[in-house]
């Protein structure tokens, strides 16, 4: 309850139970509807019922100052139905495409980015549209774990970025915006 969710391997970190006695505990709960889960394999989380943490964030605005409109230009269109593989797809309809481009050209066209030219260019997309790190290593040309290790998990620490789902670090729609000028 104090979490607001868990994943398996929290409750391993916060339990002396063996890992399998913890995956039984919560197929239990989940059976007799004490908790609810969602997601699949190691991305799974479970939550009490009724206390979804992601919707329960939604209505309370995850704090955000990003504005989400029920047919924002701002929102990327139809990302839940492409995989990780296409994400040059996800961005494709998106209004901004352009100036995201325009934006990323900075690294791309550049014969050696500073780390600082890459967290700036970085901060500048987010602050067009909240995207996802495979849009960010798409218009980057960048691999997604080196953007994740080497950018967006530091500036997520350091509050130059904010995630969409801060309560799931790894949804499987996370995204990430600023505000920094």
């Amino acid at each position: 309850k104090a979490e607001g969710c868990v994943t398996h391997k929290r409750l391993v970190e916060l339990s002396k139970k063996h890992p399998s006695e913890l995956t039984k505990a919560l197929h239990s709960l989940v059976d007799r509807k004490i908790l609810q889960n969602e997601g699949a394999g190691k991305g799974t989380f479970y939550y009490l019922t009724g206390e979804h943490p992601i919707k329960k964030d939604i209505a309370q605005g995850l704090n955000l100052t990003v504005p989400f409109h029920k047919n924002s230009e701002h929102l990327i269109k139809n990302s839940e139905h492409l995989g990780r593989e296409s994400s040059e797809h996800l961005i494709k309809n998106s209004e901004h495409l352009a100036l995201l481009q325009k934006i990323a050209k900075n690294v791309t066209e550049s014969k050696k980015s500073t780390k600082d030219l890459v967290k700036q260019v970085i901060c500048d997309l987010c602050k067009i549209q909240p995207l996802s790190i495979s849009e960010m290593a798409w218009l980057l040309n960048r691999k997604e774990d080196s953007l994740r290790v080497h950018y967006i998990n530091p500036m997520c620490d350091q509050g130059e970025l904010k995630r969409q789902y801060p309560n799931i670090l790894k949804h499987p729609k996370q995204k990430y915006y600023t505000h920094r000028t």
